[in-house]
C-alpha cells in the first residue's frame, strides 16, 4: 500500500495508505485525518514529531489505535510502567525510536465514512474527522494495557479479534500497567491497580466503564 503523507498535519506525522477502494478516496481520506492532526497539535503544541500509520481494513469495530509501547528508561522514563511512544518521546524531549511509527491506526474500510470537514455529516454516515480525533488520544497515551499475557487486547482489531499486521513489535506487556492505569478508578474512588491483577482486573475494568 502507498503512503499519502499527512500535509499540514504539524507534529503529527501521518502516512494515510491506499485503502484499494473507489469508496474511500485515498486523499480525501487523507486531508479529513489532517484536520484531526491539526486540532491535536496545536492543542500539544510544540515538541517531538509523532508518526503515525492510517490504514483501511476490515474490522470488527469501526476503527481501533494500537500504540507502540516503551518500557521505562532510567534516567529518562521513570516507574516500572509502559508508555505508549508517544508520551515517552514527550516526556524525554525527544524521538526515541525515529524510525518507528508511534501509533497505528485502523479504519473499517465498510463503514460509510464522511469525509468533510465542515460538521455536516449526511444521515447515514460516519464523521471520519470526529472518530480520527478520538483515536489519536489512545494514541498519545489514553490507553490501558491492563489484562496481561494473553487478556491484554485492543477490541475490534481484525475479523478474527487478533492484532493487524503490524510495522513494530508488540511485546509481552505481562502485568506491567501502562502509566495511564496507574490512575483508572472506579466509580467508588478506589484504584482499580490496588484491587486485583491479571484478568480480575481487566474484567474490573470493564465493569467500571
Amino acid at each position: 500500500q502507498t503512503g499519502e503523507p499527512c500535509a499540514g498535519c504539524g507534529r503529527i506525522r501521518a502516512d494515510v495508505a491506499d485503502p484499494g477502494s473507489a469508496e474511500i478516496p485515498q486523499g480525501e481520506a487523507a486531508q479529513a485525518f489532517a484536520a484531526a492532526a491539526r486540532i491535536w497539535s496545536e492543542a500539544l503544541g510544540p515538541g517531538p514529531a509523532i508518526r503515525v500509520r492510517v490504514t483501511f481494513r476490515a474490522l470488527r469495530a469501526k476503527a481501533t489505535t494500537i500504540p507502540n509501547p516503551i518500557s521505562h528508561l532510567p534516567g529518562v522514563l521513570p516507574g516500572d510502567v509502559w508508555y505508549p511512544m508517544a508520551l515517552a518521546d514527550e516526556l524525554a524531549g525527544r524521538n526515541l525510536a525515529p524510525s518507528q511509527y508511534a501509533m497505528e491506526i485502523f479504519f473499517s474500510d465498510s463503514v460509510p465514512w464522511y469525509f468533510g470537514t465542515d460538521g455536516e455529516v449526511p444521515a447515514g454516515e460516519v464523521d471520519f474527522e470526529t472518530v480520527a480525533l478520538h483515536e489519536i488520544a489512545h494514541g498519545l497515551g489514553f490507553a490501558s494495557f491492563l489484562g496481561g499475557p494473553g487478556v491484554w487486547s485492543f477490541p475490534g482489531t481484525g475479523p478474527d479479534g487478533g492484532f493487524p499486521p503490524l510495522s513494530f513489535a508488540v511485546p509481552d506487556l505481562g502485568e506491567t500497567p501502562s502509566v495511564f492505569d496507574l490512575f483508572l478508578e472506579a466509580r467508588d474512588g478506589t484504584r482499580l491497580m490496588e484491587v486485583a491483577a491479571g484478568r480480575e482486573r481487566f474484567l474490573l475494568l470493564g465493569r467500571a466503564v
